[in-house]
């Protein structure tokens, strides 16, 4: 039989594995898994709707899901139709691809207040994700806080300054764009714990801010001093992110633009608010007592993720559990790094697998037996097939300009994946 190996996940992690795997050995049996009835994870789910995949990126996506050596399993779950000791009995290589966890809380008294959001969670609630609830109604947001200082915080901020006329060009279910659109916004803050030259900012999409129609940056003008006192150590990243914040900062002030005010070095203390957070205290370590407190009506936590399981058991860096166990992704290297280096990085795991699993013919029932156990459970698997009726649906069901209109509800995604085809 031939090499058999299963990808736990189909996110760009596990797209990337199974892509390399099938050019490089097309002889072998791969299955994609995946919890939801789709693929793409991160790269679905995890995005601002504002941003565009690049075509190299989309196309390795879709030669993994082409591949004829290439099975998907939707709507199928590591721990509740089978485990990690159930895979490696079926399948001479297990590749973990799950992504990274939960958000990371901030840990501060009043965090848990409705209107507090993780980053994460809010990027999955307007991408459709079927498993995540809706936030609060956001009639009542006039101002939105950002804790962060890296790519996400950005794009979250840019997003939520967009103009209905922006938005109606983002992939966006028109419910959550006029939800958007409808917020009395008056300020959008954006905090960093450290100071603007320990920024993650990518200086393309702080050069960006510039094109938002309704809306203007406006940078802290003490922090731009300390930058520029510094401007002669610093190395050409840094010095390309600065020239990019000078850039915002001397662009004339419009009072009737919507701002988008970037603070450092402060910290957040606490959050008060009855019914819902309305305000955040924050303070400087290096000024203790100066404390500022910013109104804010929704507060969005880009602080990171938590590390998964398969991240924390690694014995070494380059992606092994156990013998003929792998992570990839942000399972192995922690939830860091663009959707190209996680890509290009699942790639290095996919050649280690082919290495280490060897030439020798399979003794393991892999597919065949993948599928005998989920009948076994009563699981409902979404084929390939079936993700490709969800596709077309929500292409279908898409007003130009957007490129579809998901469907949000687990219930809607399962019954127009439903189909006559079997998985084996």
């Amino acid at each position: 039989m031939a090499l058999s190996i299963i990808i736990v996940g189909s996110g760009p992690a596990g797209l990337a594995v199974a892509e390399r795997i099938a050019h490089k050995a097309p002889q072998a049996r791969i299955d994609l898994i995946d919890n939801l009835p789709v693929p793409f994870g991160l790269a679905r789910y995890g995005l601002a709707p504002d941003r565009v995949l690049d075509k190299k990126t989309t196309a390795i996506f879709a030669r993994a899901l082409a591949a004829k050596s290439v099975a998907f399993w939707g709507n199928v779950a590591l721990g509740r139709e089978f485990d990690l000791a159930d895979l490696r009995t079926l399948y001479d290589a297990v590749v973990v691809a799950t992504g990274a966890g939960v958000d990371r809380q901030l840990n501060v008294p009043g965090d848990r207040l409705s209107g507090v959001w993780g980053a994460g969670a809010f990027m999955r609630w307007l991408n459709g994700d079927p498993e995540t609830p809706s936030p609060p109604p956001l009639a009542r947001v006039r101002n939105v806080i950002v804790v962060g200082q890296g790519s996400v915080a950005l794009e979250i901020a840019r997003l939520l300054a967009r103009s209905s006329k922006e938005l109606a060009k983002a992939d966006l279910d028109p419910e959550v764009a006029d939800a958007l659109a409808a917020m009395p916004l008056k300020s959008i803050h954006v905090v960093g714990r450290n100071d603007l030259l320990a920024s993650r900012f990518r200086p393309g999409d702080v050069a960006d801010l510039k094109k938002l129609a309704r809306a203007q940056a406006v940078i802290d003008p003490e922090a731009l001093t300390h930058a520029e006192a510094l401007a002669d150590t610093l190395d050409r990243d840094r010095k390309t992110l600065l020239r990019a914040f000078n850039a915002l900062a001397a662009a004339p002030r419009d009072e009737a633009r919507l701002p988008i005010r970037f603070h450092f070095y402060l910290r957040p203390l606490r959050f008060d608010g009855a019914a819902g957070v309305e305000r955040v205290l924050f303070t400087r370590p290096d000024r203790l007592g100066q404390n500022l407190a910013l109104r804010g009506e929704l507060v969005i936590a880009a602080i990171g993720l938590e590390r998964t399981a398969a991240y924390d058991r690694l014995l070494d860096d380059r992606g092994l559990i156990a013998p003929g166990l792998y992570a990839a992704g942000w399972a192995k290297r922690g939830p860091a790094g663009s959707i190209a280096e996680i890509v290009a990085d699942a790639r290095q795991v996919a050649d280690r697998v082919l290495k280490e699993a060897g030439t020798a013919p399979s003794t393991r029932p892999g597919r065949a037996g993948l599928a005998r156990l989920l009948e076994t459970r009563g699981a409902g698997a979404v084929s390939l097939a079936g993700w490709q009726r969800i596709d077309a649906a929500e292409k279908a069901a898409a007003a130009k300009p957007r490129p579809r209109r998901r469907l949000r509800v687990l219930n809607a995604l399962l019954t127009t994946a439903a189909g006559p085809e079997r998985l084996l």
